[in-house]
């Protein structure tokens, strides 16, 4: 009976703001911030989430099936953008975006088990493709914080740098993939490892850090055979 109930909602937009609408309510959610001209599209299930805005013209869209546990998002500047598309599920993420024009855009059905994604300096983004699978505490950031600058002309040389990843990926517990770091389709990151720069060959498993390819020509899946 449920199921079927399930089934009818899932196949009706307006069934599915009205549950998702409620359901954002009794489940403990906050949401905080000196807002203005923000968009919350909100067409999934949060549970006990948090957002805080600080800024103006900012979108978080979060499509129908997704669900959030225990989430972050966190918004301290102008026009930036969330997008979770559908049947993921996500929990103890924080997202966390600073200054303007940063995006985080996650594909269908991913799963994440905490961590952190960090965009920040203007017009950064995370793009994560579909079907992947990152384990607990995985860190993704776009930038070293700070400012490190050449001693002669006192330019800074560590700008921001987008992070890419395809789809199904496997990427496993405390991995961390700092700026500039693109992880082709089909790959798996070991434990432990930190992804420093741009791969692009498929279908091969990164591990150490820095992060360099050990094995090639691999497929992978969920299941234990």
């Amino acid at each position: 009976m449920i199921r079927k109930l399930w089934k009818i909602i899932q196949n009706n937009e307006r069934l599915i703001r009205i549950t998702s609408t409620i359901y954002y309510y009794v489940m403990l959610n906050r949401v905080r911030g000196k807002t203005k001209n923000n968009i919350i599209n909100n067409g999934g299930y949060l549970k006990k989430c948090k957002i805080n805005i600080n800024g103006v013209g900012n979108k978080i869209i979060i499509d129908k099936s997704v669900r959030l546990i225990n989430c972050n998002i966190r918004i301290h500047g102008n026009d930036c953008v969330l997008h979770i598309q559908k049947n993921c599920f996500i929990e103890n993420l924080i997202f966390h975006f600073e200054d303007n024009r940063c995006q985080i855009l996650i594909g269908t059905n991913n799963i994440f088990s905490g961590g952190e994604f960090a965009v920040a300096e203007n017009d950064s983004v995370i793009e994560i493709g579909c079907n992947c699978l990152f384990s607990r505490e995985v860190e993704i950031v776009t930038t070293d914080s700070h400012s490190i600058l050449d001693k002669n002309s006192l330019t800074r040389i560590n700008n921001a740098k987008n992070v890419k990843i395809g789809n199904n990926v496997w990427i496993g517990a405390h991995a961390v993939l700092l700026k500039g770091s693109t992880i082709p389709n089909c790959c798996v990151i070991g434990r432990n490892t930190v992804v420093t720069k741009s791969f692009c060959i498929e279908n091969c498993i990164l591990a150490g850090v820095p992060a360099k390819i050990v094995k090639e020509n691999i497929l992978w899946q969920v299941e234990r055979i």
